[in-house]
């Protein structure tokens, strides 16, 4: 779960912003971790970059930057943005869910280890297979290990090609300009100068 943003542990949180740097009650309580450049100011439609460093952040406070490109940090279990929100914006990001285990048997990861038998992984069991054997032959000194090892890296490997989108395909405007699809990610500084 540690290693890879999975798909199936994604989530989506939006909350309307209030005023000033502190964006307190903003990270659910299944929260894991941050899915990187995916905090989005959807009312002016302009990314809040993070999570940043605590030396960014504070070179950032220490020049009193005013610019219009916000970034945020992540400390003490708070978001804080700055330049400072005004209030009002409606903003998303996209997180690591810590509930890999479904312990109902609805298919929706609720808890964050296993309670019981009965219970289940989000994750491909057969993956997890291979680590429980991995580490118990590990544990006993077996001269195997490494082998098993070797299959649950193989695994996990073909499982995070497949679980990753397919690369956009070149398209005719690429390749002549101009034309570029966007992909989400956020504008090339040549992409921008040439659509304003």
């Amino acid at each position: 779960m540690k290693r890879y943003a999975w798909q199936i542990l994604r989530k989506e949180a939006t909350f309307t912003a209030v005023s000033g740097e502190l964006q307190a009650g903003i990270i659910p309580a299944d929260f894991d971790r941050f899915v990187s450049e995916t905090f989005w100011d959807r009312g002016n439609e302009r990314m809040i970059s993070g999570p940043i460093t605590a030396v960014e952040w504070q070179s950032r406070k220490a020049v009193s930057y005013n610019g219009p490109y916000r970034k945020f940090i992540y400390r003490g279990g708070q978001v804080f943005v700055f330049p400072p929100l005004g209030g009002g914006e409606p903003c998303a990001y996209e997180y690591v869910s810590k509930n890999w285990v479904d312990t109902t048997g609805d298919g929706a990861g609720d808890a964050a280890a296993f309670q019981a038998d009965s219970d289940s992984t989000l994750l491909d069991s057969e993956l997890l297979v291979f680590g429980i054997v991995y580490a118990w032959l590990l544990d006993e000194g077996q001269p195997t290990a490494p082998r098993r090892l070797k299959d649950f890296e193989d695994r996990l490997t073909l499982l995070v090609r497949q679980d990753q989108p397919n690369a956009r395909i070149l398209a005719a405007g690429d390749i002549f300009g101009r034309g570029r699809h966007f992909t989400g990610a956020p504008m090339a500084a040549e992409e921008f100068y040439w659509r304003n």
